[in-house]
């Protein structure tokens, strides 16, 4: 009795630890899919406010986000596809893909998971953007995160140099 137990349960184990695994990865692609949106929004944002200045300078503005961003990256799996283009004047749309490194879905002989992000920024003629923060209850564990997060959003958009006036 005790050894078909132990042969069923073997046989269980498996594909149990097959599903644990997947579940991994797939919440490692969905974290990478999460940054890599933060990443081009932020690197339209900077793009867009920069003011005054030729599609090329706004792209480099973002590429240089974008690239700050991905040296981070630890578990990419080739280079990333980076597409920035001008769908009309004073319009910055990023295209990114990526495909990140999976730990136990290699067993299975999948290694690597895509990503991908678009975001599309037009250049405001002046912009006011307030940030209304939650600090009820239900926040007081995440207060460190949600202060990290909006300091990052008011540097991403003053980094340019280039918001003067026209960006409150």
């Amino acid at each position: 009795d005790h050894g078909v137990t132990a042969i069923a349960f073997a046989l269980t184990l498996i594909p149990t630890l097959g599903i644990v695994g997947a579940a991994l990865d797939y919440s490692r692609q969905s974290s990478a899919k999460s940054e890599l949106q933060k990443t081009v929004d932020a690197a339209a944002l900077s793009a867009a406010t920069e003011k005054n200045v030729t599609f090329a300078a706004r792209r480099a503005v973002a590429e240089k986000v974008i690239n700050r961003e991905f040296a981070t990256w630890t578990d990419l799996h080739g280079l990333p596809t980076v597409s920035i283009t001008e769908p009309a004047e004073g319009q910055v749309k990023i295209d990114v893909s990526a495909s990140i490194n999976t730990s136990f879905m290699k067993i299975l002989s999948f290694n690597s998971m895509k990503v991908s992000a678009t975001a599309t920024a037009v250049a405001p003629s002046e912009a006011e953007i307030a940030l209304v923060l939650d600090t009820t209850g239900s926040m007081k564990n995440d207060m460190g995160a949600l202060k990290h997060t909006a300091t990052k959003f008011v540097q991403t958009l003053f980094q340019g140099g280039s918001g003067g006036e026209s960006l409150r």
